[in-house]
């Protein structure tokens, strides 16, 4: 599954994924093995985990992890902060459509 964890990126041309859509497009029907390779490829240091606070109280228990592959074709300082700064984009992208559209009751 590790492999077709990092194909996912470039089938779909992009540098990072919440892992909830990660997981769709994996069709992932077992979470728990999805979560366990996710942290072996990060373990190993192919994949960045990113995790933000929540911004709302109700998206409490919503997954909204972040993973960013890190290219191995650039020194690992240099593909970790391109990692970092792809899973940064994609949640200040996804906070700013959240932000602008949710309201608090």
């Amino acid at each position: 599954m590790t492999e077709e964890i990092l194909a996912v990126f470039t089938r779909q041309r992009v540098h990072a994924l919440f892992v909830t859509e990660l997981s769709h497009a994996l069709r992932a029907r077992d979470l728990r093995a999805l979560d366990a390779q996710l942290d072996r490829l990060n373990e190993e240091g192919a994949i960045l985990i990113a995790e933000h606070a929540v911004p709302d109280p109700h998206l409490a228990g919503i997954d909204l992890r972040i993973v960013a592959p890190l290219t191995a074709d650039r020194p690992r300082p240099e593909a970790e902060a391109a990692a970092a700064d792809a899973a940064e984009s994609l949640w200040n992208k996804w906070l700013a459509s959240f932000l602008s559209s949710h309201r608090c009751q």
